[in-house]
């Protein structure tokens, strides 16, 4: 025992800077044979103290408290590690030879403990070849391949074991949603058999990975989940037959809507005189949703009618005028833009100066749940609208119409003009697709197609939270970040 521990100091003490790679991966890979050799000596050690009871003579009560103890397990470990260890002496006796030379590692042992439960199985694994053929899949197979291999061979053997299995599975199926700082934390167990319909499902909407994309797995496929239940809800096929059907419904004192407009970054056409009051209310899915306007938000709402190209006119009076927008900066590099890509047609706006928001009335979900100024004018993008006008005393004066700011034609028009995702480096096509707009509320919703470009849903969601200005050319779309660096340009066609 001295001289191994002698050994370990050595390997301690080694200064593994100087070690050349290929040396390192030989190195970890044969440190994790031996670690594999040890596990299995522990555990004759661990069997030959439960038979004698040694464990007594140190005070603790049971075998599993004092190898908790002595190993720094926790409990479950330290009991699991015992009943591997029993099993290797009782009932794999080929496997534990394989442990105990590093052909086989401690979660391959596990994994056979798990699969083959029952009485039948286990008798199984004492005919002759069964043992020894588990162990050459455990020398071929990645982790995952091996769970199968056994999985199969455990249906052969017990088909009954496979039913108990299923229902076992599905009884234990569920999906929790715990209050985390501003967000949910997910959590649960599918069977086989759901996770393998969800990861489907999931798969085909992350489709491959994209050049620009640096999330990870995880992250993608979170984004995935999103957009599966936005795509369901968007389609309003969910309870067809309800008289309001399942949508999000987002309510917004139309002041803070106005002000929201107001602070966009670039050069949107921007109104100095609003000073309107009230309250909004929009939602997804194109359901009518419930909100509060007074009298004077109405009349703000419903002022100067429709989109007239006002926003291209002022794009213009920026770059002529080199002059400041009240929302901020005109684009400085647009001359340059001009010549590249052809006259400015429309800026696309989803900076937003946050000093001119402090104090504005925050917009909700349905249970209070604020949300920020960039997940409103997110949600905004994607969303009908409908108002409803009360009395001072409460009683409706008005429920007027919900509407959207694209008609189906105008959205069908965008998809046709850019087909893909435009923002520069993604080509996630129709099926991802989302219509990401400048927001000029009180003028009845844009209705310029120059105020329009067709999104990914990553990337709408990404335009929003990081404050993207996109300016539309004659050529093409320009994407800048707020502090005026180019992120990069799409062309049309391209």
């Amino acid at each position: 025992m001295n001289g191994l521990k002698a050994d370990i100091s050595i390997l301690a003490g080694l200064d593994v800077s100087k070690v050349s790679d290929e040396e390192l991966l030989a190195g970890a890979e044969a440190l994790a044979g031996l670690a594999s050799r040890l596990g299995a000596v522990r555990g004759r050690w661990l069997v030959a103290i439960g038979e004698r009871g040694s464990w007594r003579a140190s005070g603790e009560r049971t075998l599993v408290r004092w190898n908790e103890k002595a190993s720094g397990q926790s409990p479950a470990a330290a009991a699991r590690e015992i009943a591997r260890a029993q099993s290797l002496g009782e009932e794999l006796p080929v496997m534990a030879a394989a442990l105990e030379s590093g052909e086989v590692f401690a979660e391959h042992v596990d994994g056979v403990r798990r699969v083959f439960s029952t009485p039948a199985l286990r008798e199984s694994l004492r005919r002759e070849g069964v043992q020894e053929e588990i162990v050459r899949w455990a020398r071929r197979s990645a982790p995952r391949e091996f769970e199968r291999r056994l999985r199969a061979r455990a249906l052969r053997e017990d088909p009954a074991m496979g039913v108990a299995a299923e229902k076992d599975e599905a009884a234990r199926e569920k999906v929790v949603f715990s209050p985390s700082g501003w967000g949910m934390r997910v959590s649960g167990w599918l069977s086989s058999e759901t996770s393998a319909l969800v990861d489907t499902a999931l798969s085909a909407l992350m489709g491959r990975k994209g050049a620009d994309d640096a999330r990870t797995l995880p992250e993608r496929r979170a984004g995935a989940l999103v957009e599966l239940a936005s795509v369901r809800l968007d389609e309003g096929t969910l309870a067809a037959g309800a008289r309001i059907r399942p949508h999000l419904s987002v309510h917004v004192p139309l002041a803070t809507l106005t002000r929201l407009e107001n602070a966009a970054g670039g050069c949107p056409a921007l109104d100095a005189n609003d000073s309107s009051e009230g309250s909004l209310s929009m939602f997804k899915s194109g359901v009518a949703a419930t909100g509060s306007v007074d009298a004077r938000g109405v009349g703000a709402a419903e002022a100067g009618g429709a989109n007239d190209g006002v926003n291209r006119d002022a794009s213009r009076r920026c770059v002529e005028t080199g002059g400041q927008g009240r929302a901020g900066a005109c684009l400085e590099k647009v001359r340059r833009q001009r010549k590249k890509l052809g006259p400015l047609l429309a800026v696309i706006p989803s900076a937003i100066d946050l000093k001119a928001l402090a104090g504005a009335e925050p917009a909700a979900f349905d249970d209070g749940t604020a949300l920020s100024m960039t997940q409103l004018a997110r949600l905004a993008c994607d969303s009908s609208v409908g108002r409803i006008v009360f009395s001072a005393t409460g009683e409706v004066l008005d429920a007027g119409r919900s509407k959207r700011l694209f008609t189906p034609g105008q959205t069908r028009a965008v998809i046709a003009r850019d087909r893909t995702c435009r923002y520069p480096g993604c080509t996630e096509t129709i099926p991802h697709g989302q219509i990401h707009h400048a927001l000029p509320w009180k003028r009845g919703g844009a209705t310029d197609l120059a105020n329009a470009v067709l999104l990914c849903w990553h990337h709408h969601a990404l335009v929003h939270r990081e404050m993207t200005t996109i300016a539309h050319h004659d050529g093409g779309f320009v994407f800048t970040r707020p502090d005026g660096t180019i992120i990069g340009t799409r062309r049309h066609g391209v």
